[in-house]
């Protein structure tokens, strides 16, 4: 169990994802200006004048004699680009188990190297939806036409390994496959999914909504589902860790620094503290995952298990958008219309009142400004449903044992309240 838990979950960057960040250091290109002439060979002409062209200026050309090449010269004053170890000020984040293999949990070894690795582990989640229910994607092809068998799985980055063999790698001239481009596109996350497991036919709708994607799957899910457009959907979001996304959390200041955690005596695996009066900023997270969603007659025709029932889903912006990392009161518009409001009566069509509701799973980041809104917004909207007063609603803020999967975090969150469902 302790090795197990030692190898999941928030803990340093060890391994070094992809092995992009080692040691708590990156790879960056500094500028520098040459005060001499610096030579070196190319095999051919063609590819000297392309040098000469960058930088006419500096830059010329002669043939070598001797050995059939050519000696391109860079002289005084150019400027190149030497790499360089650059400290990183953000050096946790919650990884993916040391030791995953998707080859053992069943992904075929020819995808492995073609397929983007976040839309790998889609898959599996997937799978892993369906064993765990009871159930195949056969078994619901035999009782749902094909075309009704939806898809609204999204991602907040996309394929993140793709990107940075499409813009760094192919930038270094080096070898990339030649249908890389597909693999970093977010809708080709969920693609695989229906393509080469699920089978459906139906709507493919793919939202990108930074870390509220899960959500908004779960809500187009539902939307679909009550429009007649689909009788099964598969929902859910997945993202990736990426240097450039560790660097530009790091830079909005939105992430715990690291070496700060430490200072205050804090152990890497509790860097994530949302409500804490230590909390620094939220801990970046892999991963994701998967929700199966359909109407209840179908579930009871097919005798399908209900980990839980939706019983109002409806999302909302902040009206101003520059409100990255800490969203805004924006979602006090579930609560229009007070005791009166749809949530109030969508809630009673299930036999809940505002008094039944017992307990919040809260996006809770660990930044400054995120935990106390969200706090403000959940009890200003218990009391504008006609929540009594001293009904204690209990709270999870998951993300302080999971760290933020951005456009995953809801999966995980709804997760949890299905696990609190069931064992209470």
């Amino acid at each position: 169990h302790d090795e197990v838990v030692a190898r999941s979950g928030i803990r340093p960057f060890e391994e070094g994802m992809g092995g992009d960040y080692k040691d708590g250091a990156d790879e960056e290109e500094a500028e520098v200006f040459l005060d001499h002439d610096v030579t070196f060979s190319v095999p051919t002409r063609e590819i000297a004048e392309e040098y000469v062209k960058l930088d006419e200026a500096h830059t010329s050309f002669e043939a070598d004699a001797e050995s059939g090449e050519w000696n391109v010269t860079r002289h005084a004053g150019s400027m190149i680009r030497v790499p360089r170890r650059a400290a990183m000020t953000r050096t946790v984040g919650g990884q993916f188990p040391k030791g995953f293999d998707p080859v053992k949990w069943g992904i075929p070894a020819s995808m492995v190297g073609d397929v983007d690795e976040i839309a790998l582990w889609n898959i599996v989640t997937t799978v892993d939806a369906y064993l765990s229910a009871g159930f195949t994607p056969a078994e619901i092809l035999a009782a749902v036409h094909p075309s009704m068998v939806a898809s609204t799985q999204g991602t907040g980055f996309g394929g993140m390994a793709s990107m940075r063999k499409l813009y760094l790698d192919r930038f270094l001239n080096h070898e990339i496959p030649t249908d890389i481009l597909q693999e970093a596109l977010p809708n080709v996350v969920a693609a695989h999914v229906m393509q080469s497991y699920i089978g459906g036919y139906g709507n493919m709708i793919q939202p990108v909504s930074a870390c509220a994607t899960a959500a908004v799957s779960l809500e187009e899910g539902a939307d679909k589902i009550a429009l007649g457009k689909a009788d099964f959907v598969v929902t859910g979001a997945i993202d990736d860790i990426g240097v450039e996304s560790v660097i530009g959390f790091g830079n909005m200041n939105a992430t715990a620094n690291s070496e700060e955690m430490y200072a205050k005596g804090i152990d890497a695996r509790f860097f994530s503290r949302a409500n804490d009066r230590r909390r620094g900023g939220f801990v970046e997270s892999q991963g994701g995952g998967t929700i199966l969603l359909t109407r209840g007659d179908i579930a009871l025709k097919l005798g399908l298990p209900v980990a839980g029932v939706v019983g109002f889903v409806h999302s909302y912006a902040d009206g101003a958008h520059t409100s990255i990392p800490a969203p805004g009161l924006g979602a006090l518009a579930a609560g229009m219309g007070g005791k009166d409001s749809k949530l109030v009566r969508d809630l009673a069509k299930l036999g809940v009142a505002p008094d039944d509701i017992a307990v919040v799973s809260k996006h809770d980041t660990s930044t400054n400004a995120n935990d106390p809104n969200e706090s403000e917004l959940h009890n200003t909207l218990a009391h504008a449903i006609g929540r009594t007063d001293g009904n204690p609603l209990f709270v999870i803020s998951q993300k302080t044992l999971t760290g933020h999967a951005k456009g995953g975090a809801c999966i995980f969150q709804v997760n949890g309240l299905t696990q609190l469902f069931k064992s209470g």
